[in-house]
């Protein structure tokens, strides 16, 4: 059986990573899903060893939110954030798949945050953040995990994180999918054309609510 604990939606998760999607898990049990480049950590400092370290992270975009009611994530993006919760081993995961999370200076990964700790009057820059899934820590930034959360976002469209709160990075944008496709495609004139079987077409996400496709 897994146990997914989880306190309130803004404390440490354990159990994703033994789910069937831990990258669904991931997100629809965050603050915050974003992408930030680690700058600096507290290894080989007065605050932080190998098992338990922050880092300094800088936040380029801003996905998802899944409190309730979602967290609008203003000021966050654009700046450069403390979170905490790296290290490895971490005796709380247990039999997991990882171990724990790693921060290294350079990497581009999309992490899932929940603010730590707050004071009246900070700005959100200013907050501690830490990482809602201290197993792992940060997933590859790539297209396969970025379908991902545009396939979550779309189902999910109130916890969509949108307008400068987004982050206007280029890279930040949902790119377009591409399957595989095979059939027959007959325009308005009666010409048809013959598709072959995995054959792969890139289609604008806009675009697939109006295409219809004979797989």
């Amino acid at each position: 059986m897994i146990f997914l604990l989880l306190s309130n939606a803004l404390g440490q998760l354990y159990g994703c990573e033994q789910t069937s999607d831990p990258v669904a898990c991931f997100i629809k049990n965050s603050q915050y899903t974003v992408v930030g480049t680690v700058l600096s950590t507290d290894v080989g400092t007065p605050f932080g060893n190998p098992t338990n370290y922050g880092a300094k992270i800088a936040i380029r975009c801003m996905y998802a939110s899944f409190t309730v009611p979602p967290s609008s994530g203003d000021g966050i993006v654009g700046n450069t954030v403390s979170v905490t919760g790296f290290g490895t081993p971490n005796g709380q995961c247990g039999t997991n798949i990882n171990p724990g999370a790693t921060a290294n200076v350079g990497d581009t990964k999309i992490y899932f945050l929940y603010v730590a700790t707050t004071q009246s009057g900070v700005a959100p820059k200013q907050m501690t953040y830490s990482l809602q899934n201290p197993c792992t820590g940060g997933i590859p930034f790539s297209v396969s995990n970025m379908y991902k959360i545009g396939d979550i976002l779309a189902s999910n469209p109130g916890n969509a994180i949108n307008g400068s709160s987004f982050g206007s990075d280029p890279t930040c944008a949902i790119p377009p999918k591409s399957f595989n496709v095979s059939g027959v495609i007959t325009n308005s004139s009666g010409v048809t054309t013959t598709i072959s079987s995995g054959a792969i077409r890139t289609v604008p996400l806009a675009f697939l609510s109006v295409v219809l496709l004979v797989l």
